[in-house]
């Protein structure tokens, strides 16, 4: 009498037998599908031809269009590159002339200096506001002390009056 453990090993393996039978029979099942016809030359030659629908752009257009994006320009096979040449204002943008058309390339921001600029600014902003806190608050300790000074020269003058009323 077969064990346990036997009777498992057993019913793994035809299990795996039943798995690949599957896997054969779905094979076969892909195969007898019908193939669609292949196409022929002469449809290929007409889709190598731009279509109505198709748009085409020469280089100097698609340049014109990467001037606006701010991209820069491809380079002609015939023609030669001029080197670029900074602006005179002191930006960092550097112009490219190509087909009489200036093609200005600026410069990619650079965040930490853009942060490390925010962050003194905030950091001058608070020390305005502390400054006129400071000035607010020595004012009216200013305006305070006057007041105080004034009420005591009254005290004292009512003091000399009222002394010199009884003798």
């Amino acid at each position: 009498m077969p064990s346990k453990h036997e009777k498992n090993r057993k019913r793994d393996l035809d299990a795996d037998t039943s798995i690949e039978e599957d896997r054969e029979e779905s094979r076969r099942h892909r195969r007898s599908r019908s193939r669609s016809p292949k196409k022929s030359k002469r449809r290929k030659e007409d889709d190598s031809s731009p279509s109505k629908n198709e748009e085409s752009m020469s280089i100097e257009e698609t340049n014109k269009l990467r001037a606006k994006l701010g991209l820069a320009p491809l380079d002609l096979d015939d023609k030669t590159s001029t080197e670029p040449v900074e602006k005179e204002d002191g930006s960092g943008e550097k112009v490219f002339t190509e087909d009489g058309v200036e093609i200005v390339h600026k410069p990619s921001r650079n965040w930490s200096e853009e942060k490390r600029q925010k962050e003194l600014k905030e950091k001058l902003e608070n020390k305005k506001r502390q400054r006129d806190l400071h000035s607010k608050v020595l004012k009216s300790k200013i305006w305070l002390r006057k007041k105080t000074k004034k009420l005591k020269t009254q005290k004292n003058g009512l003091k000399d009056r009222e002394g010199l009323r009884k003798k």
